[in-house]
């Protein structure tokens, strides 16, 4: 296997599930292989939901040319899911906490 094969990189993120979909679509139509990662948490709102689309380096250019049709390409990442979660790790903290005292409040009314 070819060593630029091995190497991906991020080429889209997203926190809304349906233009997660269209850009994989998009992907698929023009037959670049991608990983997503974060989509099967589709029934999650932002901000909790958060996917990640990766492609070879090989297809980089390609996939964000496509992909830039879709947004903005200020909102097209040039980094990677790592640092979605470095940015957004209080907000997600947060939110997990919240939630875990909501459900000890509802245990203990039951």
């Amino acid at each position: 296997m070819d060593e630029d094969k091995l190497i991906t990189v991020s080429v889209f993120s997203s926190h809304n599930n349906a233009l997660f979909q269209v850009a994989k679509s998009l992907l698929d139509e023009n037959k670049i292989k991608y990983f997503s990662s974060g989509d099967y948490l589709n029934n999650l709102e932002a901000p909790v939901y958060s996917a990640e689309i990766r492609v070879f380096e090989k297809d980089e250019k390609s996939a964000r040319e496509l992909l830039s049709e879709l947004v903005p390409a200020e909102y097209v990442p040039s980094d990677n899911f790592e640092s979605f979660l470095t940015k957004n790790g209080f907000k997600i903290i947060l939110i997990s906490f919240v939630i875990m005292l909501l459900i000890i409040w509802l245990v203990k009314t039951i």
